[in-house]
């Protein structure tokens, strides 16, 4: 039951007009079962040299990147080109090389939220959510697992 909350769907939103932020509920689980919840990482954690019930806390993040832009010719190279803060691409036809650098930047934040709320006063965790702010305008966050041990 806990691991099917991993499929909760992403909530979307936008700061500053063209800022995209995705908030998802965290899955606790019990430290125990910290090795389940993560099975598909199971190699990547062996390679690292860690054991899953010592973990604190995973995030998986996938990051979808497309869009379109013109290209500029210059005639001398014999290339395509374009560059902007996110991203540089180019294509030299002479020996067919296609160059391309894509830069990303996330921040994620991980916060309580609270069962109760009196005037200034809140107590007692009704759960945990991480919210994701992506500052690259051409990406899209398309999927989301954060699974934290119970303490």
């Amino acid at each position: 039951m806990q691991l099917a909350h991993v499929q909760i769907p992403l909530k979307r939103d936008t700061i500053h007009d063209s800022i995209e932020v995705v908030t998802q509920t965290v899955v606790e689980v019990v430290p125990r079962k910290m090795k389940e919840a993560l099975a598909e990482q199971a190699q990547t954690i062996r390679d690292l040299r860690l054991k899953a019930q010592e973990l604190e806390a995973a995030q998986t993040t996938a990051v979808e990147i497309s869009d379109s832009m013109p290209a500029r010719h210059d005639q001398g190279d014999n290339k395509f080109y374009n560059s902007d803060q996110w991203a540089d691409l180019s294509l030299r036809l002479s020996d067919t090389t296609f160059y391309y650098n894509i830069r990303d930047s996330l921040a994620t934040y991980v916060y309580r939220k609270y069962k109760h709320r009196f005037l200034w006063w809140r107590w007692g965790t009704k759960g945990y959510q991480v919210k994701i702010v992506n500052f690259n305008p051409h990406a899209r966050v398309v999927y989301n697992k954060y699974i934290r041990a119970e303490k």
